[in-house]
């Protein structure tokens, strides 16, 4: 669905020249940003996560696949609804635009967390010199609206509203 959305963006922008599109034919996506190589996949070939690990196991297997047929300093995914800078060990986990949603919360058991995108900056010879979430919602973020049991103690700190009763 990615690459249908992003070849009909390219149609329709194929005569301006600001705009330029890198749309692979795979699920990976190589961009070397001076001299750091990004891999851009969607994290969709994980499994697990849902152990004491968290989502950490998966995705340092996807990790390991990757590096066996890409050599990136920094992979880019999204798929888990959660935001996770962690550039300096080489991954970034992107979070999700709209928020919590019943994957993320009834299927997964993730901890709400507002709606929110990754942003950093690379500079040459320096890598990633910093990072820093974008929040996308409003000031005031909403509970999210769902029939799902309250979350436990364990949401993070700094969601107003988060439950923090059984």
């Amino acid at each position: 669905f990615d690459w249908l959305i992003a070849q009909t963006l390219a149609r329709h922008f194929h005569s301006d020249p600001r705009v330029t599109f890198d749309i692979p034919d795979g699920t990976d996506a190589l961009v070397d940003v001076f001299d750091t190589t990004i891999l851009c996949t969607h994290g969709d070939q994980t499994s697990g996560g849902g152990g004491i690990g968290g989502i950490w196991p998966a995705i340092f297997r996807l990790v390991a696949k990757k590096r066996t047929r890409h050599d990136f300093d920094i992979m880019c995914i999204g798929h888990w609804h959660q935001l996770i800078m962690a550039p300096e060990s080489g991954i970034v986990v992107n979070g999700s635009v709209k928020g919590p949603d019943e994957w993320s919360l009834g299927v997964m058991n993730f901890s709400p967390e507002r709606p929110q995108q990754a942003l950093f900056t690379i500079a040459p010879g320096r890598g990633v010199t910093f990072s820093a979430p974008v929040l996308v919602d409003r000031d005031e973020p909403e509970k999210p609206q769902t029939n799902l049991p309250a979350f436990t103690a364990l949401a993070p700190t700094g969601l107003p509203d988060a439950p923090t009763d059984l």
